[in-house]
């Protein structure tokens, strides 16, 4: 059984340092670090802001890991992404759309399949 064995007083990473009127100080940065017990499996609970959510573990060295909240983009739309002018057009298309400014015409689907044909992706 996994529980959650509470805060831990102890600092999270290294200070940084501020300098403020010519003098020094340390400020311990905003982040919160709490101790949890994994089971016999390794496994431990990240509570419910990570829950059905994709992470990376990035493993840091054999002790410690970082656990990061991610986004994963399917392949077949990565192309988009690569590609600033469709993403720009798609986005300037999705503010239209929220403006409620719509084309007067029916599209051209004959040219737009030929289009799409000649476009490399």
């Amino acid at each position: 059984m996994l529980q959650n064995v509470g805060i831990s007083h102890l600092p999270t990473f290294p200070p940084r340092r501020i300098i403020e009127r010519e003098f020094l100080y340390l400020v311990t940065p905003i982040a919160k670090m709490t101790t949890k017990l994994a089971d016999s499996k390794g496994r431990i609970v990240l509570g419910s802001k990570f829950a059905n959510k994709t992470v990376i573990i990035e493993e840091i060295d054999e002790l410690e890991v970082r656990i990061i909240a991610a986004a994963v983009i399917p392949e077949r739309e990565l192309w988009l992404h690569k590609n600033e002018q469709a993403m720009a057009t798609v986005q300037q298309g999705l503010a239209q759309a929220r403006s409620r400014r719509f084309s007067k015409k029916p599209p051209n689907l004959k040219a737009h399949k030929k289009l799409a044909g000649e476009i490399d992706v």
